[in-house]
């Protein structure tokens, strides 16, 4: 670790210090404590799309020729996630992130910007298939098996 990379270290965990006395330690406590095993299950549940997304990732890099192993992704795509959720960069930050991570373990450039590209779009369209389907299963459940009911209120929910 570089000393710019330990000293803007330092600085976050003195600003997350300063953060959590500014809110009250009691207060921070209690609101963990509130959630539980709960909190502990929603993290550990997120560990299966992250898990199966840097598995994909994988998947597109030619290990041989690029010498980028499957828990590099891994901690590539677990970066990505991270920027896109914390910083305010909107869901650009994280792709961009990930190629940088990529290409520091010896891809080239547009190799892994390809690769990340592909998992991003596939990433959307399983999205997009996983809402259709849910949709029509909601229009079933309310259609109540009418089909031409399911079909004009999924077309409508997709259309808005």
């Amino acid at each position: 670790m570089t000393r710019a990379a330990m000293i803007l270290l330092s600085i976050g965990v003195a600003l997350f210090v300063a953060l959590l006395a500014w809110q009250g330690l009691g207060s921070v406590t209690s609101t963990l404590m509130a959630a539980g095993w709960g909190l502990a299950l929603v993290a550990a549940f997120h560990l299966v799309p992250l898990v199966l997304d840097s598995a994909a990732i994988a998947v597109l890099i030619d290990r041989r020729r690029d010498g980028v192993a499957a828990r590099h992704a891994l901690l590539a795509r677990w970066t990505g996630e991270s920027v896109n959720s914390l910083l305010p960069a909107g869901q650009i930050g994280g792709p961009v992130v990930i190629v940088r991570q990529l290409t520091q373990h010896g891809m080239r450039m547009r190799d892994a910007a390809a690769a990340i590209t592909v998992s991003t779009t596939l990433q959307a369209l399983a999205q997009i298939v996983f809402a259709v389907l849910g949709l029509l299963l909601f229009g079933a459940s309310a259609a109540q098996g009418t089909l031409h009911d399911l079909r004009t209120a999924t077309f409508i929910a997709t259309a808005i």
